[in-house]
């Protein structure tokens, strides 16, 4: 394929992207594959497969994302389009309002997010001093049991001042949860970390959350540099 043929997926009817999280496989080799782009926002509908110039013909791809809804229907009947185009913008196969699988979708089909709470406030794993750089290391219990299978995701703002190696968006990142890597996101001002997929790992005593950076000169989080107490939120 051409260099700026992209393959375009739009989900239609109540369903937008939760975060730009997007895992794809494909059964192209591993050297035709290389540097396929998922391109989607969060809060919209339409992702991108872009980058497919060594694919050859047959090549298919599995892709999994995370999406909401705020439909308070008994039922909701989300359908996927999907559009091929060729080289500069020609459309050269699609398939229409595709239904689910499984359709329609009632709300106990929908996963629902429960949020869960830290019985006393978050307690680093180290002695901390003003100005501190390296891991970010994070205790926490969950005090109710559904949390271990239903805590699907694990969102961390932080204080002001604290901030990663280098202070830029992009940079790869190591997120732990009891020794078990996940995929991350992150946001700044406020630094705030997203793990995915978390659930698999949980327990329902204390578990450590182990954050830093990747491929730089000195990996690690910036702490503030004034003494003081600081309220992060998990």
């Amino acid at each position: 394929m051409l260099g700026n043929s992209n393959i375009k997926v739009t989900i239609n009817n109540v369903f937008t992207f939760a975060s730009t999280y997007c895992q794809l496989t494909t059964s192209a080799s591993g050297y035709d594959a290389r540097g396929i782009v998922c391109d989607l926002s969060t809060g919209g509908t339409t992702l991108y497969l872009r980058n497919l110039a060594d694919l050859s013909a047959g090549a298919t791809f599995s892709l999994t994302v995370q999406m909401t809804s705020t439909a308070v229907a008994s039922t909701v009947s989300p359908t996927v389009s999907i559009y091929t185009y060729y080289g500069n913008g020609n459309l050269v196969d699609q398939a229409l309002n595709v239904p689910f699988a499984t359709t329609p979708l009632t709300n106990t089909n929908l996963t629902v997010f429960s949020a869960f709470t830290v019985p006393s406030a978050s307690v680093s794993t180290r002695p901390i001093t003003a100005g501190y750089f390296g891991n970010l290391l994070i205790n926490f219990q969950p005090q109710a049991s559904l949390t271990v299978t239903n805590g699907s995701r694990i969102v961390i703002t932080m204080a002001s001042g604290f901030y990663p190696a280098g202070n830029t968006l992009g940079m790869p990142l190591s997120c732990q949860l009891n020794l078990a890597s996940f995929t991350c996101t992150y946001t700044l001002s406020p630094f705030t970390i997203t793990l995915y997929k978390t659930n698999s790992s949980f327990t329902t005593g204390i578990n450590t959350v182990n954050i830093t950076t990747l491929y730089q000169n000195a990996n690690g989080v910036f702490f503030p540099t004034t003494q003081g107490r600081y309220l992060n939120t998990l």
